[in-house]
């Protein structure tokens, strides 16, 4: 039998996919004031170290999240990826890039990302 584990694709392009999807889903369902109950049967851990064993084995999230993350076109060495996409997350936490104008559901992604 398979055994999945999605600390290895976590960060991964379809991952961005989802949550910039489930991001755009509950802003659009709260727009109204009535109640609203949302149950994630597959959410797994939740949490993800994104500089992690399991991440930085399949390094997936290079081409997805830390993509989104960078604004480099060439990013450096594998080993130094990881590295450098981890201090753009801890330093877009506190100084916010330009705005992606041509793309606000990504954008809300990635102002979430600053926050957690």
């Amino acid at each position: 039998m398979f055994s999945y584990r999605h600390a290895f694709h976590a960060g991964n392009h379809a991952d961005v996919l989802k949550h910039t999807t489930l991001i755009a889903l509950m802003k659009y369902l709260t727009q109204k004031d009535t109640a609203l109950t949302v149950i994630d049967t597959h959410a797994g851990a939740g949490l993800y170290r994104l500089d992690g064993d399991y991440t930085e084995t399949s390094g997936e999230a290079l081409e997805g999240v830390f993509k989104l993350l960078s604004e480099q076109n060439k990013p450096p060495a594998q080993a130094e990826r990881a590295q450098s996409a981890i201090k753009t997350i801890a330093t877009t936490k506190t100084k916010a890039k330009t705005p992606l104008v041509w793309a606000p559901a990504l954008q809300d992604y990635l102002d979430l990302l600053r926050m957690s």
